[in-house]
């Protein structure tokens, strides 16, 4: 009996040792899964109207800020990591392309010689931050607010050389922040269509240094040079954007 006894148990024991692997293979693919479920990856995209606000569309050529900017488009690319809730971070990619009225064309700036003429706001963000995504059914709806960086081309950052006279320049940098919501709709399990509204603010400026140049000769047969200059624009961009977008679930 005692022998049947000890027989059983290594057959019990042999048994457990077979299936102990097979369970943690199970119990890790159960978390790989979880793991998976809650390290939500989307890919975010929209393309829409970009409206101007504030001195960004303003033409009075008097205060500095003018922006002189017609309403144009803008396109958003983006990655949402959700992590393990509702909530997570993003990264978004933007290009914002806005006209310059009419009247800047004979707009000489205070700090140019030269009248800005035609043209185009043409502003490029890289931004971050919170992102709260949540989806019920099919309906999803996701809030991000960001903040980040642009770099911003337009004849509003031209400066006249006040040593040539000629306008160069034109590249503005800076910080800026927006807010965006979406309201999605999903078509299948990873594609969704959406419709956006959003609001971005940034401030870039342009500075250059001049060193000083011959202006002149005095009466001695001495050189007369001017006084080092430095120019400094300063714009505020300010919109309002709305757009057709969707997002794809890795």
């Amino acid at each position: 009996m005692i022998g049947k006894k000890v027989k059983i148990e290594r057959i019990l024991l042999m048994f457990l040792a077979f299936l102990l692997p097979f369970s943690g293979f199970s119990q890790a693919d159960t978390i790989g899964t979880k793991v998976k479920e809650k390290q939500r990856i989307y890919l975010d995209a929209s393309v829409g109207a970009s409206i101007p606000l504030g001195s960004y569309a303003n033409d009075n050529p008097k205060e500095e800020a003018t922006g002189y900017a017609k309403p144009g488009f803008i396109v958003h690319a983006g990655i949402d990591w959700m992590g393990k809730s509702d909530f997570g971070i993003a990264f978004q990619l933007t290009y914002q392309n806005n006209s310059l009225k009419d009247t800047a064309k004979t707009v000489i700036p205070d700090k140019a010689s030269n009248p800005i003429g035609g043209g185009s706001w043409s502003n490029i963000y890289l931004m971050a931050g919170p992102v709260f995504l949540k989806q019920v059914n099919k309906i999803a709806i996701d809030a991000k607010l960001l903040g980040g960086f642009i770099v911003s081309s337009s004849p509003v950052f031209e400066m006249t050389n006040p040593e040539t006279k000629l306008n160069e320049g034109g590249t503005g940098t800076g910080w800026g922040l927006g807010v965006n919501i979406g309201i999605g709709y999903a078509v299948s399990g990873k594609v969704s269509l959406k419709f956006t509204l959003g609001y971005i603010a940034a401030f870039p400026y342009a500075d250059r240094q001049y060193g000083a140049y011959v202006i002149g000769m005095d009466s001695t047969g001495h050189y007369i040079y001017s006084a080092p200059t430095e120019i400094t624009i300063n714009k505020t961009v300010s919109t309002f954007n709305t757009g057709i977008g969707i997002i794809y679930k890795f």
